[in-house]
């Protein structure tokens, strides 16, 4: 939300941070996700420090994976977005074992090693989970055009006109967006965390 709302005040321009749109009030609000109740370093810390221990994180895995099966079982349905479905179920799995290994290695090494780089492994969590909700997404939407298509009998892979029909366009287009310009930057943190990069435990206060 704080990155499109971001992005929404820069096509505003100068406008976009005054009181004369909302986007002002929405950036201050969205803002605050990053520090009240704990900090984002702070939540951070506890994911890969005390959530994901032991093998907790196992359940997540498998439902997203099980997501993947359904959005590959509604992909042989869905006329013109079928594709989509099947790129981004397989984008999702490659995401969670990319996930699954990371997690694995930082919880069975040094946690103190590993917790240098815990917000890094936060973007990683978090941009797999947001491609497995938009999967979800994608999916749910793919499954109500094709009952709108049935209902009104365009079988023949014609994108349905409808207001809510436009709508479901919208979240499959969103969905294959994120999958092709986001979720790729997962590789780059999950090979910074693999490494065991400690740049910023070796920081001294005095070079700041």
């Amino acid at each position: 939300c704080l990155v499109g709302n971001t992005h929404a005040m820069q096509v505003l321009g100068g406008a976009g941070y005054v009181q004369d749109y909302p986007l002002e009030q929405l950036y201050r609000d969205q803002r605050l996700n990053m520090i009240h109740e704990g900090t984002a370093g702070i939540h951070a810390l506890t994911l890969l420090g005390r959530k994901v221990q032991g093998g907790r994180a196992e359940v997540l895995f498998r439902t997203m994976r099980r997501e993947a099966e359904l959005a590959d079982q509604q992909a042989t349905w869905a006329a013109g977005d079928g594709a989509v479905l099947t790129e981004c179920a397989t984008k999702l799995r490659e995401a969670v074992d990319r996930l699954e290994h990371v997690t694995n290695v930082l919880t069975s090494g040094d946690r103190e090693q590993a917790l240098i780089n815990a917000q890094s492994y936060m973007t990683l969590f978090g941009h797999t989970v947001i491609s497995w909700q938009w999967l979800r997404l994608a999916t749910t939407a793919a499954r109500l055009l094709e009952r709108e298509a049935s209902s009104s009998g365009d079988m023949g892979g014609a994108f349905p006109t409808s207001a809510a029909a436009q709508f479901c366009q919208g979240e499959i287009a969103t969905c294959a967006f994120f999958y092709r310009h986001e979720l790729p930057k997962t590789e780059a943190a999950a090979a910074l965390l693999l490494s065991s990069d400690g740049t910023v435990a070796q920081m001294e206060p005095g070079w700041f």
